[in-house]
């Protein structure tokens, strides 16, 4: 006799061996004892959860003849008939096969023929989804009023592809995915009446990998225990599967976090000369981390450790870069590389830390805020209104005239910038992203009346400004700021690889170009200079809707920073190292990129071309 694969043998035959699907199981047996059995069924849900087989079971329990409780005997003449798929009552349809008009015009010529020696006739149509919508038009009517001897059963994986027509006129049954206690434990019976030895672990990884499927999962049972000749280690699913040990995810887990980024590409190695997938391992290891994550949630460690657990955030910042690589694998022709490079930034979340700065780095950073105390005196530990809070690197100012006394409470003053147009603070200038020259930090600066008493030289008035923004931690915005003019050129480069971004590296570009001027909270200003002929056309352009979310988008791909962007014209100077660019510099190719190829006849006469 021909071979049966496991999930054939072990297929329910009752109600009650239906694993997993309790919900179902008592309304339809429920509706067996009432009588109120209804015309239309849709058991949707995903593969392998027990769609058809239930729709069998119910077949078999309109037909028996001699049901036991809404159960069906298993032992009538009927029973057997459906249970061998002979029966002349039940007719089972693959819609995917069978999918076209033709098919469903017979299957209504034939509904009006009365059962043989059942009950009831049903009609099982599996994967309903694929008919065509001819189909489903020519099923709608015998559906809606079927003869009184007629029952369909619908199952699909796709419900969302079914005409809604056809929905509102069948009791719909969801079946979920089976959990993995009850999985395990089916899985166990069926090894132990298929004279199957597994041990616990294999046991976990099958049931790990049938994702809730329990057709998957005794396919996998069945395929080990001819691999392992009747005994299944975990070492055999291993192997059948192409996952890892679990030691080797908990090692490169222990590399990661010592911040040993080429030992983790030593073993990345090892991985890959096994020949195994590398999508699933970055899976599996996203799954080793994330219980990890969940196991330092339900200890309430929620902090930077005190006892040599890893800290949350770097968990988080880790499983984000491992969920993004495996998306990226996907299309990627060097799946390998974007891996390795996911496997060093991972290792230097640690290393670095979560700011991705170098401990050297915040002492450097520590002794620049000393350097800048030490320039003001009165913003130094117990001085002044800040008591001793550190200072961010100072904002661009420019060296203040003597004040001018505004009437007003306390006689404050108001400190003017010549530069920067009649009634701007010269802390609205701090904001610009340009650093003091050096030659200027020596000069003294005007001396500004506090409301409390002392003095505040007018330079320190001007940090204070540019700093002292609610709910903004110090240094924050210029660090910021700082990041993103230091990959602007990255930026430029990927606006100028990527598709359709054409018009907007020349908006960027063209004439003296736009460069990032401030950054408050979450909104990062991107100026042009008001001398350049074609700032506000660049400008205008750069605020549409289109062009904005696009730039947007490379920005927080090349900084990793979600920032709003606001395009303005600014009496600034363009940042040093721009060049300058007056109508006569303007290139014809740059101002027909400008005017995106509009007014071309007029370009052909410009006189800058002269």
């Amino acid at each position: 006799m021909a071979y049966m694969a496991l999930y054939r043998q072990w297929r329910p035959r009752t109600f009650q061996e239906v694993a997993g699907q309790e919900h179902i199981v008592r309304t339809l047996q429920n509706a067996l004892k009432s009588g109120r059995v209804t015309h239309a069924y849709l058991f949707c849900g995903p593969r392998g959860t027990g769609k058809t087989t239930t729709a069998k079971i119910l077949a078999k329990a309109l037909n028996c003849l001699d049901p036991r409780e809404a159960e069906p005997c298993g032992g009538c003449s009927n029973c057997l008939e459906i249970q061998a798929g002979t029966s002349m009552d039940v007719i089972e349809i693959d819609a995917a096969s069978n999918r076209g008009i033709d098919e469903v015009r017979e299957l209504r010529e034939n509904i009006r023929f009365s059962p043989t020696t059942g009950n009831k006739r049903v009609y099982i149509i599996d994967e309903v989804h694929m008919l065509t919508d001819p189909a489903f038009n020519a099923l709608l009517k015998t559906l809606e009023e079927p003869p009184g001897h007629a029952v369909f059963i619908l199952a699909t994986t796709e419900p969302h592809r079914v005409p809604l027509t056809i929905l509102s006129r069948c009791q719909r049954f969801d079946f979920h995915r089976i959990s993995p206690p009850v999985m395990a434990q089916r899985l166990k019976e069926v090894a132990r009446g298929s004279g199957i030895e597994i041990e616990q672990e294999a046991l976990e990884l099958i049931v790990k990998a049938a994702d809730g499927g329990l057709r998957d999962g005794l396919g996998m049972l069945d395929q080990a225990g001819s691999l392992g000749s009747g005994r299944v280690g975990a070492e055999d699913i291993h192997r059948m599967l192409g996952t890892v040990r679990r030691d080797v995810l908990e090692k490169l887990k222990d590399l990661i976090m010592a911040g040993k980024a080429g030992d983790c590409l030593v073993l990345l190695g090892d991985i890959f000369q096994r020949g195994l997938d590398l999508r699933l391992f970055v899976r599996e290891f996203a799954s080793h981390v994330r219980a990890l994550m969940l196991t330092n949630l339900s200890s309430g460690m929620e902090q930077p450790d005190s006892g040599g657990g890893p800290e949350l955030g770097k968990l988080l910042e880790v499983l984000d870069i491992l969920t993004g690589v495996e998306q990226e694998m996907k299309w990627s022709s060097q799946p390998g590389v974007l891996l390795e490079v996911a496997l060093v930034r991972c290792a230097r979340v640690y290393l670095y830390g979560e700011t991705g700065h170098r401990q050297e780095d915040l002492r450097e950073l520590s002794a620049r805020v000393a350097e800048l105390e030490a320039l003001l005196p009165g913003l130094g530990p117990g001085g002044g209104e800040r008591g001793g809070y550190p200072l961010p690197d100072p904002p661009e100012t420019v060296k203040a005239p003597a004040p001018a006394t505004v009437p007003g409470e306390g006689g404050v003053p108001a400190v003017k910038d010549k530069t920067s147009g009649p009634g701007r603070d010269v802390g609205d200038a701090g904001n610009s992203g340009v650093r003091p020259k050096s030659s200027d930090r020596g000069q003294q600066a005007p001396v500004v009346k506090k409301k409390s008493g002392g003095s505040r030289t007018a330079e320190e008035q001007s940090v204070l400004q540019a700093v002292q923004k609610p709910g903004e931690a110090p240094g924050q915005a210029a660090q910021l700021l700082g990041k993103i003019a230091e990959r602007w050129e990255n930026i430029m480069d990927s606006v100028h690889r990527s598709k359709n971004c054409g018009n907007i590296y020349s908006y960027l570009t063209g004439g003296a170009g736009a460069w990032p001027a401030t950054v408050a909270g979450k909104v990062l200003t991107v100026a042009f200079w008001e001398k350049d002929p074609y700032s506000f056309l660049a400008a205008n352009n750069m605020e549409n809707k289109d062009n904005k979310d696009m730039f947007t988008k490379i920005l927080k791909s090349v900084c990793r920073e979600d920032l709003e962007v606001r395009f303005v014209i600014s009496k600034e100077e363009p940042p040093a190292g721009k060049q300058e660019k007056t109508e006569e510099d303007i290139s014809h190719d740059e101002a027909a990129g400008l005017f995106q190829g509009e007014g071309q006849e007029i370009l052909e006469d410009n006189p800058f071309d002269e």
